[in-house]
Order: C-alpha cells, then sequence, then structure tokens
C-alpha cells in the first residue's frame, strides 16, 4: 500500500480474492482430489514476486509501463492458478503438452480443454475488472489478457520439460522428491520455480511486444 497505493493494492487483492474463491466453486470429486501442497511463503513469492519488484521500482521511477508490466506478470499467474484449479475438475485425463500423450491427473504439464478455458477466464476476469477502474488503451488491455493466457502456457511447457519429476518404488511418476529417483527434469526446479519463471517471462514478453510491435 505504501509504495503502489489502491493501484498496485487492487490487483493483488482480486488475484487472491477470486482465486481462493476458486475451489470452493469447483469442487472436485472425493475420488478424483489431488493431494496439494499447502500455500506457503515461497509460493506466495513465487507468485507474486516479480509483481512486487515492479511496485517497488515505480516507487522510484513512476511510469505506466510499468503498471501494465505489474499487471502481465499478475494475470499470467492468475491464469496459471485457475487453470490448475479449473482444469483438476476435468472428467478427461490431461495430455502433455509436448507430445499430447495422456498424463496422469496432477502433474505438471499436463492440459485440459477445460484448463485451457480457465486459465484464458482467469486472465480475461482479472484485466476486465481493473480495466473498469483504469482505463487502458484497448490494444493493451488485449495484450495482457493475451500474455496471461501465453504466460499459463509457457508455465506448462516448463512443467512439462524441467521440472523435476520423480519415480517411486511403485513405477508411478510424481513430482514428491521425497525417497524417490530423479525421473526426468531438474531436482532444482520445482512447482515454485516453474510460476517465478513464468511471471518472469510473461512481463519481458509483454515489454517485447510493447516495444517492438
Amino acid at each position: 500500500w505504501f509504495l503502489g497505493g489502491p493501484k498496485y493494492i487492487l490487483p493483488i487483492a482480486l488475484f487472491f480474492i477470486l482465486s481462493s474463491l476458486l475451489p470452493n466453486i469447483f469442487k472436485e470429486k472425493e475420488q478424483d482430489k489431488i493431494i496439494k501442497p499447502k500455500r506457503d511463503i515461497i509460493q506466495v513469492y513465487a507468485n507474486g514476486g516479480i509483481a512486487l519488484l515492479f511496485c517497488i521500482y515505480n516507487f522510484f521511477n513512476p511510469n505506466e509501463l510499468n503498471f501494465y508490466l505489474f499487471l502481465s506478470s499478475l494475470s499470467a499467474a492468475m491464469a496459471d492458478t485457475w487453470a490448475t484449479e479449473i482444469g483438476s475438475t476435468s472428467k478427461k485425463d490431461p495430455i502433455s503438452i509436448i507430445n499430447f500423450k495422456k498424463v496422469r491427473k496432477g502433474l505438471s504439464g499436463g492440459i485440459t480443454v477445460k484448463g485451457l478455458i480457465g486459465s484464458f477466464m482467469g486472465a480475461l476476469i482479472l484485466i476486465t475488472i481493473i480495466n473498469q477502474v483504469y482505463e487502458f488503451p484497448k490494444h493493451i488491455f488485449s495484450l495482457l489478457i493475451f500474455i496471461g493466457f501465453t504466460g499459463s502456457l509457457f508455465d506448462s511447457f516448463l512443467g512439462a520439460t524441467i521440472q523435476g519429476k520423480y519415480i517411486t518404488s511403485k513405477n508411478v511418476i510424481t513430482e514428491n522428491s521425497s525417497g524417490n529417483l530423479l525421473h526426468s527434469g531438474y531436482k532444482s526446479i520445482n512447482n515454485s520455480s516453474v510460476n517465478f519463471l513464468n511471471t518472469i517471462f510473461s512481463p519481458a514478453l509483454f515489454y517485447l511486444i510493447f516495444i517492438f510491435v
């Protein structure tokens, strides 16, 4: 609040509130429930740390572009969160974003039609609400939604390629490293790392399109 005021607080608050409501709206069937790790401070900064840096930078160097970069990072985080929550309710098994083969439900890198729709809706709803308060040029509005959706896909791509996956003694692929052997990806890359890279990639892509297109 001190660094960015209501202009920077509102998007963060919306992201938190809307994403927190999702599990109660899109409830998974008991037999399909995926055990998810509890939210911790690492996940908070993985999703919102880059946005915070843009807020701090804008405090010392005020510029409307900083706000757009801030929003592009949050849009990607929102899109990815909604893709995960809504996609987890899909009756169909997810497919890998890189080879389109079926993957186990809950593994990073898998996508579903429901998840893709959820991703787009997450970015659309966040940016639409903010646009009602702080009206953007039409091309910025569209670009922020596109960036959010693209960032979510990039997150899935990283989850399928470099995120550490492990194999249990029962030959089951998991993301839990405890007592399991590395199957693919890198031990140093987990879900929080992927989220963090996504929130860096998205404003970088926004900036490149904003400057050169």
